[in-house]
């Protein structure tokens, strides 16, 4: 990256990255060299992986530039805290690791804007690409120490394959950040504090008018007048299927705000998110959280704004235990799985899903978006999804609909499996 482009990055703007980041910094290219059988593994295990590369070594830093396939070299941010911090923001850093003890590379200031928004810190080695100094910052800063040795990696030695560091780094990319940093915000304390006052019986109805919580699925049902059917939907291509346009529906369940840019169901009654993003964007609709970090970003983004109207939420684990009873192991749900969870703890009659694909409709992600990767984000696995999803429908009494081929046949299969 040259020229305006990189001087905006270095002062803290580079370009805003909707993908989660994973950050290889080090001062030497035969540490980064040595990762390239890393980097293919990363990549073919998650394509939504943005994977980056950083020096403050000048040649290295050139070296960068036309080699290590599938990472693209970016500048460092210049050694202050606003620059640090606007930086890894845009970049949408999840990640760093350090391939050498980076001395150069791995600045004070760099290192304490990681700390700052508790983006994860490894230092990884290949067994022929040098020792490292145990001493250097960036080693004592690191969560772990990895070893990479593809003939030592037996589990006593301690060492890695490659295949085995990929997967501890998609786990890592797999975390949750928000938590740990609205830790650190001013309103974190009354966010808090009003989350409290909703969750107690004795003062939630003196701020129902402002920031009112839907406790139970008797109160869920009343404000949402006992629907007949719902209509529920993701965001695949699936929901701007032109046959939704027939089908009845007493209530409109939609997930994040992504839709906004569609032409149509742009008026849901309840939208499941956990992101301030969507919070701050979608008026007039219930809002569906999965956790408690999740209201309290509710509460800091709307009901601690007095420039916003009354919100009205739940928490889907009040509504039900499906979540919870599910393994999820290191990963997430996706808010469309919290919106099928909470659709079915409501027992409607009918049940319509549209628009959750997979991530394996033909015509891509999204269908107001023709590119970007058609897969899952860390955090999510399509297989664990759809594991959650057939459970959840399994245990659905009244009558299912789907629009969209991909869930629909897999939905199909699984009924026609005889009982044993």
């Amino acid at each position: 990256m040259r020229g305006t482009a990189g001087s905006f990055a270095r002062v803290g703007l580079p370009g805003r990255e909707a993908e989660r980041g994973l950050l290889l910094l080090a001062d030497h290219h035969a540490a980064f060299d040595a990762m390239q059988p890393l980097v293919d593994a990363l990549a073919k295990r998650d394509s939504r992986i943005n994977l980056l590369s950083a020096s403050a070594v000048a040649a290295t830093a050139k070296w960068l530039q036309s080699h290590l396939a599938g990472v693209r070299q970016v500048p460092l941010p210049y050694g202050n805290r606003v620059s640090g911090d606007l930086y890894l923001r845009r970049l949408n850093i999840r990640t760093v690791v350090f391939l050498d003890p980076a001395r150069a590379t791995a600045s004070s200031a760099l290192l304490r804007s990681l700390k700052r928004q508790a983006i994860s810190m490894i230092t990884l080695t290949a067994s022929d690409a040098g020792g490292l100094e145990s001493d250097a910052p960036a080693v004592r800063d690191s969560e772990q120490v990895i070893l990479i040795d593809e003939a030592a990696a037996n589990g006593a030695s301690g060492a890695m394959t490659y295949a085995a560091a990929a997967d501890f780094l998609a786990a890592l990319m797999a975390r949750d950040l928000k938590p740990l940093r609205q830790e650190r915000s001013l309103l974190a304390a009354p966010a808090r504090a009003l989350v409290g006052m909703t969750r107690s019986a004795k003062n939630r109805p003196m701020i129902d008018w402002r920031f009112r919580r839907f406790a139970t699925l008797t109160d869920l049902k009343r404000r949402l007048g006992h629907p007949a059917t719902i209509l529920c939907l993701g965001n695949g291509p699936s929901s701007e299927d032109p046959a939704l346009a027939a089908i009845a529906h007493d209530v409109l369940f939609r997930v994040n705000h992504s839709w906004q840019a569609g032409q149509r169901f742009s008026r849901p009654q309840v939208v499941f998110t956990g992101g301030r993003p969507t919070m701050r964007a979608v008026a007039g609709a219930i809002f569906g959280l999965q956790s408690l970090e999740a209201e309290v970003r509710l509460a800091s983004a709307r009901g601690l704004n007095p420039m916003v109207g009354a919100t009205e939420f739940f928490n889907v684990n009040d509504l039900t235990d499906s979540i919870r009873r599910f393994d999820w192991g290191h990963l997430r749900p996706t808010n469309g799985a919290s919106m099928l969870a909470a659709a079915v703890a409501l027992s409607p009659q009918r049940l319509v899903i549209a628009g959750i694909d997979l991530f394996q409709h033909p015509d891509g992600s999204y269908p107001w978006a023709a590119s970007g990767p058609n897969a899952y984000s860390p955090g999510h696995s399509r297989e664990t999804e759809l594991e959650f999803i057939l459970g959840l429908l399994s245990q659905y009494e009244g009558e299912v609909m789907i629009v969209g081929d991909i869930l629909a046949r897999a939905w199909q299969r699984l009924r026609e499996v005889p009982a044993t």
